[in-house]
């Protein structure tokens, strides 16, 4: 996962986390509109995670492929 997707992730957690301890103070106007975005914010992380599980399976079998093949060329240059 690129370091600026996992600082948006931390960024977006952050905040969510600071308006869920303080949303009991606010007025029902700031708790309507709480009530509409956390929803998004459960999507969005479930999004992400889902994404960043698919990239991470997709670069772990190009890695893998790429460890082969350098492997097997350091076998034919080291065996010469």
């Amino acid at each position: 996962m690129s370091v600026t997707a996992e600082s948006t992730m931390d960024e977006v957690r952050r905040i969510a986390d600071e308006i869920r301890v303080r949303i009991h103070l606010a007025g029902m106007d700031l708790k309507d509109a709480w009530a509409k975005l956390e929803p998004k914010v459960h999507e969005f992380e479930h999004k992400f995670e889902q994404v960043t599980a698919k990239a991470g399976t997709e670069i772990d079998g190009v890695v893998g492929k790429l460890r082969e093949e350098l492997q097997g060329l350091h076998e034919r240059l080291f065996r010469s």
